[in-house]
């Protein structure tokens, strides 16, 4: 029940910043909100919405400007982020908090530095969207194992409109580029 960005995790992001660290991140189902439509389970909306919680907080919190060097993998393509990024964008609308001290560069810049797997999102709907918030460059492969197999996600990704090299990217160029260490000779 604390989001990145929150205080308590500051000591740790210091360290992970210092470090450079790939940070992945994976929701659950808050406290307030477990088991709150019992016909369902809590990774069929909470999930998303989770990951949303957190991406907001590391944004307007300013830890996503404050700790640069760390580079974060969010699951299931950002949540719901694709689709309420305009309410992220005008979050300052109204606002009392110093926002643009928070996100100088922006919110979409911040959005944009951010990486997302395509667990469970790869479909048409979500990576459009996606791919038109952040681009190709930012989109991980992911499967979500055992829930959904590799073989579920390529063809999902098939179904996308990524073109032979974005499709290539998010199969492998982009994680190399992330994790050059871990490139095979």
């Amino acid at each position: 029940d604390q989001w990145l960005g929150d205080p308590h995790y500051m000591p740790l992001f210091e360290e992970l910043n210092r470090r450079k660290a790939v940070v992945y991140t994976h929701p659950q189902a808050p406290t307030c909100c477990a088991n709150i439509i019992t016909e369902l389970n809590d990774s069929v909306i909470e999930y998303a919405t989770d990951t949303s919680r957190a991406i907001g907080k590391l944004l307007f919190s300013g830890s996503a400007a404050r700790f640069p060097e760390i580079r974060f993998i969010f699951s299931h393509g950002g949540g719901t982020v694709p689709y309420i990024a305009e309410r992220f964008f005008r979050a300052h609308i109204g606002n009392p908090l110093p926002l643009k001290e928070r996100v100088p560069q922006g919110v979409l810049h911040e959005l944009r530095k951010l990486y997302y797997d395509s667990a469970q999102a790869s479909h048409p709907y979500a990576m459009g969207a996606l791919k038109r918030l952040v681009g190709a460059s930012q989109i991980l492969f992911g499967t979500d194992f055992p829930y959904r197999t590799a073989e579920d996600h390529v063809k999902g990704l098939a179904e996308c409109d990524f073109t032979a090299d974005e499709r290539l990217a998010i199969d492998s160029g982009n994680a190399r580029r992330l994790l050059p260490r871990w490139q095979r000779a």
